[in-house]
């Protein structure tokens, strides 16, 4: 007899989505969290979306999950990024008051029926019963408590054997100063789990009274925008952000410097985010630049502290000082908390099945940065996908998993399990082949029928996702019915001066639109996102179709065999890396060649293409 059906381990972003997957799923799911003061922390920017993420955060929207709806309730700053360029990379991205954000995520974690919290340290995973479809875990606490399962979502983020470094100076910590998980890892040895280290950091946080904000840009947020569809307009004031930059003398104390960071002065493993680099590396690996961008960005409503993205940083906390007070509006800069740099332990991600259950151990799930990601919102997408499947595993049903080509989510967790990881993984729009199609305002289009398949999505999320189905097709058939002179005004959409809606974004270089939305007042009774959701689907029609028949080459090419190319001594358009591949590894199949790494997706659609034209010979 098991004490809980699934147990989730850790308390982050990963931890709470796949409790709240679970126990929505009516599975009944304990979740265990070394510090339940601190779930749903943000230990390092205190953002939310951004390139790439912002399509995530909506997908798990979309499929019934939280973050979205934690987000509206708490950002103190929404903004739309890459509005001069196209849809396929539009993003939003929001500040959020950290506290707030906390407060709301441990609610609805309390609320939900069917989960229950717990505040200890995991120290020892074991398996009572083996089985492929039955197992018994023992979950077993550092002060002797075991508990039962049947199924584990391992979430631990970076408390593996944590330690945390400022320089020469390292301290056990799972991040900021809390305190690490340092039994688990040898528990998951034990398993038969390969285990690797990676390293991340964050910047100081500054007292907010002791900046310049005359010296500096401001960066204000956009009213109007939100995560969620099931969010209310959020109406509240916004707190803005500002923009420096760092300077020739920034550069020289850092350089002065180098010798003390964490990375040089300790044994520290040097395998760290290259997306995200901290000041000490961008002098390094960018020494042309004469400036990089520094954002000062608000911790929350009630806290004068500032966290300064652009300078992750290791080195001395006096010198973490000195390099801040070279920055303009930073002349007289106080530091309220030194940045630091961690090492973790996580585990190899190819290990893991598409489901996120460990290949070798049914029943035993992992997400989150314990396996090699970075990033809040790549956490709680993993998180879902491993918590909806511990439900489904437990009740005996069949594994759930995204493609490629129907969500970022799909890309994120096929490249963890079938490429694996050499660095902390980031998830960035140049990784999705089909971005055009997998945009973040249609992501509830795509995803909402799967989250109510799967029995997450409520009756008031479906019902608004119906509605929005509708609602664009009304507008499709009014504009294919309507005239402007003697074209449709469907076909005149499609030209770029023309927009449908007053807040329609516009190609660069466009200064006058004609707003269609305003011409014929019958569009004025549609919300602003069903509105744009036409817009981009009209004037991009052409380019989606072709993103479609791409969708279709890939599914065709993922089980398609490679016949014998000994005779192709050079293939026209793959890549270098593309090439050897091919020829020292022999793949079998374009699927197989596609998860070789450094592969790329176009490296395959070439490949394709050569063994069609092989077949018409």
């Amino acid at each position: 007899m098991v004490d809980y059906p699934i147990i989730v381990i850790g308390g982050g972003h990963a931890g709470i989505e796949a409790a709240l997957a679970s126990a929505r799923l009516k599975v009944p799911t304990l979740l265990i969290a070394i510090n339940l003061d601190n779930v749903g922390w943000t230990p390092c920017n205190p953002a939310i979306g951004g390139p790439g993420k912002a399509q995530l955060v909506k997908e798990i929207d979309a499929l019934g999950g939280e973050m979205a709806l934690l987000t509206d309730k708490t950002f103190t700053q929404i903004r739309m990024l890459n509005t001069s360029r196209g849809p396929a990379v539009r993003s939003l991205r929001s500040q959020i008051d950290r506290i707030l954000y906390h407060r709301e995520a441990k609610n609805a974690l309390e609320r939900t029926p069917q989960l229950s919290l717990l505040q200890g340290e995991v120290v020892d995973t074991s398996l009572v019963k083996k089985g492929r479809k039955k197992p018994i875990f023992r979950v077993t606490l550092r002060d002797g408590r075991n508990y039962l399962s049947q199924a584990v979502v391992l979430a631990t983020g970076t408390y593996l054997k944590g330690v945390g470094r400022i320089s020469s100076y390292s301290y056990p910590s799972g991040r900021g100063m809390e305190p690490p998980a340092n039994y688990l890892s040898d528990s998951l040895r034990k398993l038969g789990l390969k285990l690797r280290r990676f390293n991340t950091g964050t910047t100081p946080r500054i007292d907010g009274r002791t900046i310049d904000r005359e010296e500096m840009a401001i960066q204000p947020g956009e009213a109007g925008l939100k995560f969620s569809s099931l969010s209310p307009p959020v109406t509240r004031e916004q707190l803005p952000s500002y923009l420096t930059y760092t300077t020739l003398e920034t550069h020289q104390v850092v350089r002065d410097h180098l010798h003390l960071t964490a990375s040089r002065s300790t044994d520290m493993v040097k395998v760290g985010p290259r997306y995200c680099p901290s000041i000490e590396e961008k002098m390094v690996w960018f020494p042309e630049k004469e400036r990089h961008p520094v954002f000062l960005e608000p911790e929350g409503f009630t806290t004068v502290e500032y966290y300064v993205q652009g300078m992750n940083i290791s080195l001395p906390a006096e010198i973490q000082l000195k390099i801040l007070r070279t920055v303009p509006g930073m002349k007289k800069v106080e530091i309220i908390r030194p940045g630091y740099a961690i090492d973790y332990d996580l585990l190899d991600s190819l290990q893991l099945q598409p489901t996120l259950m460990v290949k070798n151990v049914p029943g035993f799930f992992a997400a989150g940065q314990v396996n090699g990601t970075t990033g809040y919102e790549e956490a709680a997408a993993q998180g879902i996908i491993a918590g909806i499947n511990s439900a489904l595993f437990v009740m005996g049903e069949e594994g759930f998993a995204l493609k490629r080509d129907e969500a970022y989510i799909g890309v994120l967790v096929d490249d963890l399990t079938t490429k694996g990881v050499e660095e902390p993984y980031r998830m960035l729009t140049s990784r999705v082949e089909y971005r055009l199609s997998l945009r973040q305002d249609n992501a509830d289009l795509r995803l909402t029928p799967l989250g109510r398949k799967l029995r997450l999505v409520s009756d008031e999320r479906y019902k608004l996702y119906a509605k929005k189905v509708k609602e664009i097709e009304e507008i499709i058939a009014f504009l294919k019915g309507k005239r402007k002179k003697e074209t449709s005004l469907y076909d005149y959409l499609k030209r770029p001066e023309v927009s449908l809606w007053k807040g329609g974004y516009s190609p660069a270089g466009v200064k006058e639109r004609d707003i269609l939305a305003i011409s014929f007042t019958e569009l004025l009774k549609y919300s602003p996102e069903v509105l744009e959701e036409v817009n981009t689907r009209v004037k991009y029609e052409g380019y989606i179709s072709r993103e479609n028949k791409r969708m279709a080459d890939f599914r065709e090419m993922e089980n398609l065999l490679i016949p014998d190319l000994s005779e192709d001594t050079v293939i026209q358009g793959l890549s270098s890396l593309g090439a050897a591949m091919l020829k020292s590894r022999k793949p079998k199949s374009i699927g197989e060649f596609l998860r070789m790494p450094g592969v790329s997706p176009q490296d395959g659609l070439v490949l394709l293409d050569r063994i069609r034209k092989r077949k018409q010979l």
